[in-house]
Order: structure tokens, then C-alpha cells, then sequence
């Protein structure tokens, strides 16, 4: 048997070799479209693998930079506790990026931290300075320590 395209008769083998190509053709055709949507869905997958590392980056200098000032609040504290009010406004910038790019629990120990700072300061004012304002403070920066390593180990 023959079959007949445009006046040229094919055998069966020819026909079947046709059949051959075509399934060949349509393979690779296939093949490529995969490859294709596998790269495109792999270059995102590295895009937001970088852009997580990137934040992490930025969040972990945000808790260092916080915890460099609350280094530098204690420090005035115990050195000269006249020098302590002025240094509650050094925690502002650094507490305002720990809230932007920091976990919820991170920024809420920072910001009990401050709050501590603040009553500290209102003691000294006052002529009551204690040890007790400190103490809570430093408690409320080794929460926000262990909150921010919580945080980072993710």
C-alpha cells in the first residue's frame, strides 16, 4: 500500500519514518518548552534568594546597631550617671530600623528596653537614681538579645 502526497507515492516505511520525525521534531519542541519555563523558574527562586539573604543582612546590622547603643546607654549609666538622659535620644535611630526591618518580638524587647531607659533617666532627674532602673533595662536587652539570635537562626 501507497499513500499519495502531491503526486509522489510514499511507502509504508517512508510514512512511518515521517510520523518518526514529526514526534522527534515535536519532542524537542516540548523539551526546550520545559527547559525554558525550569530556567525562568529557577532564576526566580535565586532572585528571592537573594533578596531573604539581603534582608537578613540588613536586620542583623539593625540588632547590632541597636545593641552597639544600648552598650553605650549602660556605659554612661555606670561611668557617669549624669551623662545617662543624654544618651535615651542616641536609641531613637536604631530602635526606628529594628522596627522597620526586625521580628515583632525583637522590637517589642527593644522597645520595653527604652521604655526602662526613659525611667532611668526620669530617676536620675529626680535624684533617685537606683539600681533597679538598670536592672530592668539590662534584663530587657538580654531579652531583646535573645530575641534578635531567635530571630537571625531562621
Amino acid at each position: 500500500m501507497t499513500s499519495t502526497e502531491q503526486g509522489r507515492t510514499r511507502s509504508p516505511e517512508q510514512a512511518g519514518q515521517f510520523r518518526v520525525g514529526l514526534l522527534a521534531a515535536g519532542a524537542a519542541l516540548l523539551g526546550a518548552a520545559i527547559g525554558a519555563v525550569a530556567g525562568f523558574g529557577g532564576a526566580i527562586y535565586q532572585a528571592d534568594s537573594q533578596r531573604d539573604l539581603a534582608l537578613r543582612q540588613e536586620r542583623e546590622a539593625a540588632y547590632v546597631q541597636m545593641n552597639l547603643a544600648f552598650n553605650r546607654f549602660e556605659t554612661a549609666g555606670t561611668t557617669a550617671p549624669g551623662t545617662l538622659c543624654a544618651r535615651v535620644d542616641n536609641l531613637d535611630e536604631p530602635y526606628a530600623t529594628v522596627m522597620l526591618l526586625g521580628s515583632g518580638e525583637a522590637s517589642a524587647h527593644a522597645n520595653f528596653a527604652i521604655q526602662s531607659a526613659q525611667k532611668a533617666c526620669t530617676s536620675v532627674k529626680a535624684g533617685k537614681a537606683g539600681t533597679a532602673d538598670i536592672q530592668g533595662f539590662t534584663n530587657s536587652v538580654v531579652a531583646f538579645l535573645a530575641a534578635a539570635q531567635k530571630d537571625l537562626a531562621r
